[in-house]
């Protein structure tokens, strides 16, 4: 299980650990491990917990001293942008040290994983979700082509009839100012902010949740009374169940 990593305890057991649980309970015949990309996550848990987390080379190294034959690599991603392309190069370079290695997808790959997504969001916001209330789901974005799923992912939405619903980015588009534009053209007098992530880490305590040039400061000061909900999607079990079935499916695909 490769993760961007988070050194929030509490946020990583209920996203993460929950997603690995998952994993782990659909293929009970796999051992399931553990690897961060960042590495000032990491170096920030040494410091704080006395904790080791492996980054993904160091993970991949210890797998072949272990003497490990077939593997998958499941990733938390929610598109296929950089970050993903980037751990493709690097299980590229290891491959051949195993006899079998299959990477499994990110959570937003096919239609159905589209559907699955929108009806998880819907029902974990339920309780919020009214005529004169906004629910506004806030990715990081990306400027590769990979983009589009959070633009695909409003069509959904909006398809689904939940038209009080949007999607919108912290570094792409759709920018924070088009979602403020979209839910102002829908004369909603409340707005429920919530991470598009899978932990709710710095961006969603700082740039969607913060006092100070967030963008819950900004929906207020359009008027908008706004609750800001700190949860990563990775604590959703439907997200979870999606990343177990693309792990199964990644399995499927090892020649063993």
């Amino acid at each position: 299980m490769v993760n961007y990593g988070t050194s929030s305890i509490n946020s990583r057991d209920r996203s993460i650990g929950a997603i690995e649980a998952a994993i782990a309970n659909a293929l009970p015949d796999y051992e399931v491990r553990r690897a961060f990309t960042s590495q000032i996550v990491i170096d920030t848990i040494r410091q704080k917990y006395a904790e080791e987390v492996d980054n993904v080379e160091q993970a991949l190294k210890m797998l072949i001293n272990d003497g490990i034959e077939a593997l998958v690599i499941q990733p938390t991603h929610i598109l296929c942008g950089h970050e993903y392309s980037s751990l493709a190069c690097v299980v590229e370079r290891y491959k051949d040290k195993f006899q079998s290695v299959s990477m499994g997808a990110p959570l937003l790959t096919d239609d159905n994983d589209y559907t699955m997504l929108v009806n998880a969001l819907a029902d974990e916001t339920a309780e919020y979700s009214s005529a004169d209330t906004a629910i506004v789901f806030i990715g990081h974005g990306t400027d590769s082509q990979a983009n589009s799923a959070y633009l695909k992912l409003q069509e959904k939405f909006t398809a689904k009839g939940r038209r009080n619903y949007f999607v919108g980015t912290l570094n792409a588009v759709p920018t924070s100012e088009e979602v403020i534009a979209s839910v102002k053209a829908g004369r909603y007098k409340r707005v429920v902010l919530r991470p598009l992530t899978v932990t709710a880490g710095i961006h969603a305590s700082r740039d969607i949740a913060g006092d100070k040039n967030s963008l819950k400061v900004s929906f207020e000061a359009e008027g908008f009374e706004v609750c800001c909900i700190l949860k990563g999607i990775g604590e959703i079990k439907a997200v979870q169940n999606i990343y177990a079935v693309h792990a199964r499916e990644a399995v499927s695909r090892l020649m063993i």
